[in-house]
């Protein structure tokens, strides 16, 4: 979902936002486990659940069950530039994104007690905002995994701007039965490249879900620093509306 720009300031996005709703008949419920990058260790657990087409709610969990953030997600709009709100209760950040016809009204508080910044970003048909960028991807799949490069405008709500991200289709490391397309996502800029770390996201061939992702996370601790991290995607089938409970891998 993003790339941490700088370790607390400019965040792109974690794939917790880019993880789109299937169909309402399935009423499935998305778990992703957020591993320490490079270990076995639970950081904390997306729990995404899909009330209807046009939603998408997310629960954050800490290792032990305890919840410390949630998100929700509305593509009445948009499916590539949904309104979100996020909230995270470890230090009070606040995202939030609300489209106004020609433009999205962005707000963004960095923690408690802090005040809450808002700028207004002009609508552009390349503008994907945060669980858009799944939407992107699967809806562009044909031409992103021939494409050498493709480069989108991707919102940071923490900057209040937009920047320009690099779509590269790579080789997946650990991929034996060729069943998975990994895509590698940086800024375009060579000043952000510097800055920042990039991304992987694997996705299934057949079924174009997303996997896993590694990279730095969106969500922060309570110093508001940004976690590198490896995400595994597991989908869950559930009762519409039922709440799924805290599941330890």
């Amino acid at each position: 979902m993003l790339v941490s720009l700088t370790s607390k300031s400019i965040m792109m996005f974690s794939l917790i936002f880019m993880v789109s709703p299937l169909t309402q008949a399935d009423h499935p419920t998305l778990i992703g486990y957020a591993y320490h990058m490079g270990t076995q260790q639970l950081a904390y657990t997306e729990e995404h659940s899909f009330p209807d087409t046009l939603s998408h709610h997310v629960i954050y969990k800490e290792a032990d069950g305890s919840v410390f953030a949630r998100k929700t997600i509305d593509y009445s709009d948009s499916y590539i530039a949904p309104d979100i709100i996020q909230e995270n209760q470890r230090n009070g950040e606040l995202i939030k994104t609300e489209f106004m016809g020609d433009a999205f009204k962005v707000s963004y508080r960095r923690g408690f007690g802090e005040n809450t910044k808002e700028s207004d970003i002009t609508l552009s048909p390349d503008l994907v905002i945060d669980a858009g960028f799944d939407h992107y991807i699967r809806s562009n799949w044909a031409s992103l995994i021939e494409e050498k490069e493709t480069v989108i405008q991707y919102l940071i709500p923490s900057r209040q701007k937009e920047i320009d991200l690099r779509i590269k289709p790579v080789n997946c490391k650990k991929n034996p039965k060729d069943t998975l397309i990994c895509f590698n996502i940086a800024a375009d800029s060579w000043l952000y490249r510097m800055l920042s770390s990039s991304l992987v996201l694997s996705y299934d061939k057949q079924s174009q879900k997303l996997k896993t992702f590694s990279g730095r996370s969106n969500i922060s601790d309570k110093n508001g620093d940004y976690l590198d991290v490896t995400i595994r995607y597991h989908f869950h089938t559930t009762f519409k509306n039922r709440e799924l409970s805290y599941v330890a891998n």
